[in-house]
C-alpha cells in the first residue's frame, strides 16, 4: 500500500472544512463508549458537531438504527452484533459459493486444481461484466467471477463500479449462499504504523520513529513477533498474512455536511458471516478492510485508517459489502497482504 503523508488534500477544500472533517474523524476514536446507552448530558457547546457549531444545523437522528446515531457509529457498526443480525440470514447449509476476483493470478491455482471451465451461460446473464468459471469442490458448486477487461485499454475494470454491478447481478441471478471477495491487498505493517504514527500512542514508539525510518518491514516485524504472541487479531500485518474482513469502509467517499453524513460516506457494510472457527483453523488475521480507487494515501485517509483500525486496503470490498448487505446475501472478504 503506497503511503504518502505529504500528499495534499484537494485544493477546493478550505482549511475550516478540513478541520471540521478532522474533528469528525477524531470523534470515532472513543471505543469505550457503550453504544446501548444514551450519552450523558454535557454542556451543549461541547456536544455540538463541527458543522452544527458553524451553522446551527443539527444532524438528523436515524430512526432505524438500534442505538443513537450520535454515538460512535462506525466502531459501533463494526462491533455491534445487533446490527449484524439485522442483515444476516438464518444458518443453513452452504451449497453454492461465488468468489469475486479481479486478476487471473488470484484465482488461477484454484481453477487449475479443480478443473474449472468458463460458464458462458452465467457470463451472459452477468451481461459480460465479469467472466464466470464454474466447478465443484466436493458437493459445493463454486462460481469464480473475474471482472471483465476494457477492450480499449486492455486493463481489468478494478474499482467500485464494476464490482458493485456484478454483486447486484449475482444476487438476482446466481443467488448464492455465500459470496467471497478474494484477492491481494495493501496492508498496514508495523513499519508503516510506526513511521507515520498511525495509532501509535506509546511515547517510546513515537520517540523511536526516526530509528524505524531506517528499518525494513522485516526488521520491524521480527521485533513485533519477538514481543507478542500470535493471535487471530492484530494491530498490524505482514506481507503474506491473510486478513479476514470484519467490516468494509470507503476511504475516499467524503461527506462533510455533518457527522451523520460523514459516517454514511465512510460506511460500506459488514462481513456478516461469523467465521471465527475458519480464522482459528487457518491462522487468519481478523480486521477492518478499507476500499479506495487510488494507490496513494492522503493525510485524512491516514487518520481514517488509524482511527478505524483498518488493516488492509483494496478497491472492491466496500461497494460489494454495501450491495450484498442490502440484498441479503452472506458475505465475507479474504485478502492476502
Amino acid at each position: 500500500m503506497s503511503t504518502d503523508t505529504d500528499l495534499p488534500l484537494p485544493n477546493l477544500m478550505e482549511d475550516s472544512v478540513k478541520q471540521a472533517v478532522i474533528d469528525t474523524v477524531n470523534e470515532t476514536t472513543n471505543a469505550n463508549e457503550d453504544i446501548t446507552h444514551e450519552p450523558q448530558s454535557t454542556d451543549t457547546n461541547d456536544t455540538k458537531e463541527p458543522e452544527e457549531a458553524a451553522n446551527g444545523h443539527k444532524p438528523s437522528e436515524s430512526a432505524d438504527l438500534p442505538y443513537p446515531s450520535r454515538m460512535t457509529l462506525i466502531r459501533g457498526l463494526i462491533n455491534n452484533d445487533v446490527f449484524k443480525q439485522l442483515h444476516q440470514l438464518q444458518n443453513h447449509v452452504i451449497k453454492k459459493i461465488v468468489i469475486m476476483v479481479v486478476v487471473d493470478a488470484e484465482c488461477k491455482p484454484l481453477m487449475e486444481k479443480y478443473k474449472f471451465s468458463v460458464d458462458q451461460e452465467l457470463t451472459e446473464k452477468l451481461l459480460h461484466l465479469g467472466i464466470v468459471s464454474s466447478g465443484k469442490v466436493g458437493d459445493i458448486d463454486i462460481h469464480i467471477i473475474k471482472v471483465a477487461e476494457s477492450k480499449v485499454f486492455r486493463r481489468h475494470y478494478s474499482g467500485y463500479t464494476q464490482s458493485a454491478a456484478i454483486a447486484a447481478l449475482v444476487s438476482s441471478t446466481i443467488k448464492p449462499d455465500l459470496v467471497i471477495s478474494f484477492g491481494t491487498a495493501g496492508g498496514l505493517t508495523a513499519l508503516s504504523r510506526s513511521k507515520y504514527n498511525l495509532g501509535v500512542t506509546s511515547t517510546a514508539a513515537i520517540n523511536n520513529k526516526d530509528n524505524n525510518d531506517n528499518k525494513s518491514d522485516k526488521d520491524v516485524e521480527n521485533e513485533k513477533n519477538s514481543t507478542s504472541p500470535s493471535t487471530s487479531s492484530s494491530s498490524c500485518v505482514s506481507v503474506g498474512d491473510v486478513v479476514l474482513g470484519e467490516a468494509c469502509l470507503f476511504l475516499d467517499r467524503l461527506r462533510t455536511k455533518d457527522k451523520n453524513a460523514f459516517d454514511w460516506g465512510l460506511w460500506g457494510g459488514n462481513c456478516n458471516v461469523s467465521a471465527d472457527a475458519l480464522a482459528k483453523d487457518l491462522g487468519l488475521v481478523k480486521g477492518v478492510i478499507g476500499s479506495q480507487v487510488s494507490y496513494q494515501i492522503t493525510k485524512l485517509q491516514a487518520e481514517l485508517i488509524a482511527n478505524a483500525d483498518v488493516l488492509a486496503c483494496d478497491m472492491e470490498c466496500a461497494p460489494i459489502a454495501q450491495i450484498l448487505n442490502q440484498t441479503g446475501i452472506n458475505f465475507i472478504a479474504v485478502k492476502v497482504i
